[in-house]
């Protein structure tokens, strides 16, 4: 009894314990909940401190400060259009993103200090400013004792803009002018800054806001490319009329906008020296001359005027022509301008048409070239991918090379000159039981003409070789390539190489003037190279026969082309012909 007495004693104060430890535990929970309750957190409303981290932007790099979006500058801000000169030169004009670095500033006294001022705005109200000292390799902005600079604000959503002492502020708008501080002027811009409150536990009273300040101008420079000498010239870039130019623009916070303050700006000049390139190469002037560009500036209202200068045997002094593009330069820009100059050859297309350069999609046109018209009343035009240039490759080879297959010889220059039956030599059967020269791989001149459609690839606007199949249609359908005849080769010489001798030799040679670097740029401003060489590999072969067995061939020099007869089986490379 004594044992269960005891355990029903034992059993009463532990149900009793356990009561009173319930009680407790609600009424610490009931005190717990009234105290959240009871206690809000005032946090979210309370002031708070801003610092600014202040990070500068070079040329080229892709912060922009009046983005509406905040999202970086798109990479395709190129534009190309070709303008006709008006002296038998078309001039393509193409704005490029330049990849060229920027060489590291010298600052006076080198110097790596900027002042700047932080602006806050609630819309058009001010909410706040704060200036001090930063590092130009980055930091945040500093009061004169080192220590950082901070503003207290509540928190809320502002756009601020951060700006250095090349800039000045009027209320909502911020002023650059063109003049020696423009390089040095920086801005940036926050549209949405987020200034939360301080959340609990959180040991930082204040929040940093990181600003990326850009130049607020752009920088260009001009390039020009020939096929063909270039003499010293002078070229200036300016508005069209006097108040296209800016001397100064704004940006006002509220529109987000550049616009332009003070016109009459002065035009920016681009002197070049003279330069001379080879037989089949280009000339190029690339200036490392930057200039400067409000961002007000519009491209479409300013001109480009040659001053002095001569390419193609054509004055460029007194030349000038408007830019036409709705592309706009963006802040912090670095762009190269070109303008490849094109001589105004006439050009058969894929599509049967006959234009100018500016038709080609090189140009930024829509066609695609394959050969250079050489006479349009013969309807006449020479391939511009040369065959085989180069490489041994005859008109023919023994045992065919020493027997005749043309129905015709000529013994003389001037006779073979008048030969124009190139065609006739290439898909008419030939005497002696040789068939068709084009679908005879033992006359390779002519057989390779035979399986020649049309170049392989063309230049795009981008100066990008595109391999691809280049198809002949409307009036090409069905056309053919030919060996040029020697007769052929006296309008190329006259069209492309502004040969003007008369090749009336009695004999079997003669040598005649013309320049062979005028010739090669027809092919070159195309994109097609085909090689000039001299000497060794210099025998171009003509489908005009002298006797059993020589030809009429064609040495190419830099001021002569020597017209000789020579045997078969020598040659080296050849243009096919087609009469469209």
């Amino acid at each position: 009894m004594i044992i269960r007495i005891e355990t029903k004693r034992i059993k009463t104060m532990t149900i009793i314990r356990l009561s009173l430890l319930i009680a407790l535990v609600g009424i610490l929970s009931a005190c717990s909940n009234k105290e959240n309750i009871e206690e809000p957190n005032n946090n979210s409303d309370k002031p708070r401190e801003v610092a600014v981290n202040v990070q500068f932007q070079d040329y080229g790099e892709e912060e922009v400060i009046n983005s509406r979006t905040g999202k970086q500058a798109s990479l395709d801000t190129l534009f190309q259009e070709a303008k006709d000169l008006g002296n038998g030169i078309t001039a393509v004009v193409t704005m490029h993103k330049d990849t060229v670095k920027p060489s590291p500033k010298t600052r006076a006294g080198g110097a790596d200090e900027e002042t700047c001022t932080l602006v806050v705005f609630k819309g058009s109200t001010v909410m706040g400013e704060v200036s001090g000292k930063t590092n130009r390799s980055g930091s945040f902005i500093t009061g004169p004792s080192g220590n950082i600079v901070k503003l207290i604000l509540p928190p809320d959503t502002y756009k601020l803009v951060c700006y250095n002492d090349k800039i000045t502020r009027n209320g909502t708008k911020f002023t650059v002018k063109r003049d020696a501080n423009l390089e040095d002027a920086y801005m940036g811009v926050n549209n949405n800054f987020e200034l939360k409150p301080v959340a609990p536990g959180d040991p930082f009273e204040y929040q940093y806001a990181s600003m990326s300040l850009s130049h607020v101008c752009s920088r260009v420079r001009f390039g020009i490319i020939s096929y063909y000498d270039m003499a010293a010239s002078d070229m200036t870039v300016s508005g069209q009329t006097s108040a296209d130019m800016p001397k100064s623009s704004s940006f006002d916070i509220t529109t987000e906008q550049w616009s332009t303050e003070e016109g009459d700006g002065d035009g920016y000049n681009w002197p070049y020296p003279a330069e001379r390139c080879g037989v089949d190469e280009m000339a190029s002037h690339y200036s490392n001359n930057y200039q400067l560009f409000l961002p007000s500036t519009q491209l479409s209202k300013l001109k480009v005027t040659f001053n002095s200068g001569n390419t193609y045997k054509r004055n460029l002094s007194g030349v000038t022509f408007n830019l036409q593009t709705n592309k706009k330069l963006e802040l912090n820009g670095q762009y190269r301008v070109d303008l490849f100059l094109l001589y105004n050859f006439l050009y058969l297309y894929s599509d049967g048409s006959v234009g100018y350069p500016k038709e080609a999609k090189v140009a930024g046109g829509s066609k695609i070239p394959i050969a250079v018209v050489i006479s349009q009343s013969q309807r006449l035009a020479i391939g511009l991918k040369a065959l085989n240039r180069g490489c041994t490759f005859s008109e023919s080879r023994s045992p065919y090379s020493s027997t005749e297959a043309n129905h015709t010889d000529y013994t003389t220059v001037a006779s073979a000159a008048t030969d124009m039956n190139g065609y006739e030599w290439t898909y008419g059967n030939s005497i002696n039981g040789f068939g068709v020269k084009a679908y005879n791989s033992n006359f390779p001149a002519f057989f390779e003409c035979g399986k020649y459609t049309a170049p392989s690839y063309y230049i795009d606007e981008n100066k990008n070789a595109v391999n691809t199949t280049i198809p002949l249609t409307n009036n090409l359908v069905g056309k053919k390539w030919h060996l040029g005849s020697l007769g052929e080769w006296t309008y190329a010489y006259r069209v492309l190489g502004q040969g003007t001798d008369s090749w009336n030799s009695t004999t079997d040679s003669q040598n005649v003037a013309w320049d062979a670097q005028f010739f090669y740029s027809a092919f070159r401003q195309m994109g097609f190279l085909n090689s000039y060489y001299t000497y060794t590999y210099n025998a171009i072969p003509t489908s005009t026969e002298y006797d059993f067995m020589h030809n009429w061939q064609l040495g190419f020099y830099e001021d002569h082309i020597e017209v000789r007869s020579h045997f078969k089986e020598w040659g080296y490379g050849f243009f096919p012909f087609i009469r469209y």
